[in-house]
């Protein structure tokens, strides 16, 4: 029986269980999607058309050379009772990209037996983001992450979740001037200002019984968030030119570049704003450079979406890479490559080159004040380059701009 090793429960939650579901794509007809509520099935490639019942599901085949059988079924292990894919007498598959004949399968895996595909679903925000959160819809919600990892995609979802009726209001609140930005937030009265020639609904009301998400809350200043702390505690806010308090209750999602906790150690947070943003529920969203296993769950993602394979190599050369613009900057890529590609295969081409020419790849933190020679820094580059082209000396040396021999006499290999 397949071991499984010994794994944090960060991993352990990224299993198949009884209650995921699977998506197949077969051969012939529409797609399906299937919950896995009993302990075991049998997955037959004999048919010529796709057959689910209870216990069986039968796969559709050009030819009887294509015959196979494999069982899926629950099996205890270490981290709890998780499904395994097996082949009966010798029957392989490939699961994202590579050929197994047994496997414990893994929320965002594809599955490919011939010519058809399944493919163990995660939730949209899985999906997209390769991450899985749930919070109590009324709940207010601080999101914070490096540009690019998903914030705003996020909290639509939590809207999408909470079931309410309301408008999902999006105010990026470092579009905006100081003066503008408390038009925009709370609205104004006919008058209050040059130029405001009627009354207007501001983002609060507007997002009265939905949700309003304040995107870049560590850009405002002090007197708005003073304003805003008076509309968390009570739900209370006034229009720009009026005295009149209005109420209105919505729930609240901020987001943030940056740590808030940092800003008010430096100054630039009220304190009890920021506890107030911060007291119901905190998600801090990894870059694509601290969570390896986000990344992988987004390009099996993409695999699936667009029916392509990305090849393991090119795989580890993108685990290999920082990703400062994190999944907008991946997202931008492989479609770039997905539509400049010749074939369903994805393999380290010139825009991948691309990646290791822009100047993102620092050598020397910001934090390091160690000085090296130009000897030392030349090494570091090229080995740098070196791993993130998987140690093949024939790509780094065309990324650096160098020949193969160089390469070598430089890292001394």
């Amino acid at each position: 029986m397949l071991e499984v090793p010994k794994l944090d429960k960060l991993v352990k939650d990224t299993f198949c269980v009884h209650g995921n579901s699977i998506e197949i794509t077969p051969l012939f007809g529409p797609k399906r999607r299937i919950l896995l509520n009993r302990t075991a099935y049998r997955i037959d490639l004999t048919g010529k058309d796709l057959i689910v019942e209870p216990l069986s599901i039968t796969l559709p085949i050009l030819s009887e050379q294509e015959e196979a059988e494999y069982n899926l079924s629950i099996v205890k292990t270490n981290v709890g009772d998780t499904f395994c894919l097996s082949g009966i007498n010798g029957a392989t598959f490939r699961i994202n990209g590579t050929f197994s004949s047994h496997a414990y399968l893994r929320k965002g895996d594809e599955v490919a037996f011939g010519r058809n595909r399944i493919r163990c679903l995660c939730d949209d925000v899985e999906q997209e983001l390769g991450l899985d959160y749930r919070v109590h819809p009324k709940l207010n919600v601080l999101i914070e992450g490096e540009t690019g990892t998903g914030k705003t995609h996020l909290a639509k979802t939590l809207h999408e979740q909470s079931g309410v009726s309301g408008n999902f209001v999006h105010l990026n609140l470092s579009s905006y001037s100081q003066n503008i930005l408390e038009s925009e937030l709370f609205g104004h009265k006919k008058g209050s200002f040059t130029g405001a020639l009627s009354d207007k609904d501001g983002a609060l009301k507007i997002a009265n019984g939905g949700t309003l998400f304040l995107d870049e809350i560590d850009s405002i200043s002090k007197e708005t968030q003073a304003k805003l702390l008076l509309f968390l505690d009570d739900g209370l806010f006034y229009p720009v030119g009026s005295n009149q308090a209005e109420f209105i209750k919505t729930r609240v999602i901020v987001a943030s570049g940056r740590s808030l906790e940092k800003l008010v150690q430096e100054g630039k947070m009220r304190a009890d704003f920021f506890f107030r943003v911060s007291s119901e529920e905190v998600i801090r969203l990894d870059s694509l450079r601290e969570c390896e296993k986000r990344l992988d769950q987004l390009l099996n993602s993409y695999e699936f979406k667009h029916g392509i394979t990305i090849h393991p190599k090119l795989k580890r050369f993108y685990q290999n890479y920082s990703w400062p613009g994190n999944i907008r900057q991946l997202n931008a890529h492989l479609r770039k490559k997905y539509l400049k590609g010749k074939t369903n295969l994805l393999t380290y081409c010139e825009i991948d080159e691309s990646l290791m020419k822009l100047n993102h790849i620092e050598m020397v933190s910001q934090d390091d004040h160690q000085f090296y020679s130009y000897r030392e820094m030349k090494y570091h580059y090229f080995l740098k380059i070196y791993n993130h082209c998987d140690q093949n000396i024939k790509v780094s040396a065309k990324v650096l701009g160098v020949t193969n021999q160089t390469l070598r006499t430089v890292l001394s290999i």
